[in-house]
């Protein structure tokens, strides 16, 4: 007894095929790659199943399906891209104004670190939402603040931490 399951990924806005992969959770069949067409083709027991299908800056998409003998079901799939927000700034000294190395975290999220250059300067892209950003430099008081950014949105978050050596005690 077999069942052919076939489709296509493509990216819900534009309707370009997506290189994906597709899973199925709760059973001991291998994930397959979709090429960058898309499309995919799969022979399956009958029975019944969940379909995952993830690719990069993408949101994933799940669907429950039961297969019977003989069946030939097409089932395409349409991924709406992650929403994203950048922050960029600069991190200063907030005596002297000169640029400071620092590391960028945003705690309690699962966003990537990074880091200031030379010149003080930062970016990194991030969720739309509420957040916290924490600065932590060598000599400096950490330094946090609360954010919130809409789909789509770039915000200039400029950071002068206080250096401990301008502190009064």
């Amino acid at each position: 007894p077999v069942a052919r399951l076939s489709g296509s990924v493509t990216e819900a806005k534009t309707g370009a095929p997506l290189a994906a992969t597709l899973s199925f959770p709760e059973t001991e069949l291998a994930a397959l790659q979709t090429p960058a067409n898309g499309r995919y083709e799969v022979s399956l027991a009958p029975g019944s199943y969940r379909i995952r299908v993830d690719a990069p800056g993408h949101q994933s998409r799940e669907q429950s399906l039961v297969l019977k003998d003989g069946d030939r079901i097409t089932l395409d799939f349409q991924l709406p891209a992650k929403p994203v927000a950048k922050i960029a700034g600069r991190i200063s000294d907030a005596t002297t104004n000169a640029p400071v190395l620092a590391t960028i975290t945003f705690p309690q999220t699962d966003f990537a670190p990074t880091a200031s250059d030379t010149s003080g300067f930062y970016s990194a892209e991030v969720l739309p939402g509420t957040f916290r950003l924490r600065v932590d430099a060598s000599g400096f008081q950490t330094v946090e603040q609360l954010l919130n950014l809409a789909d789509n949105e770039t915000k200039v978050v400029d950071i002068a931490p206080v250096s401990y050596t301008h502190l009064t005690l």
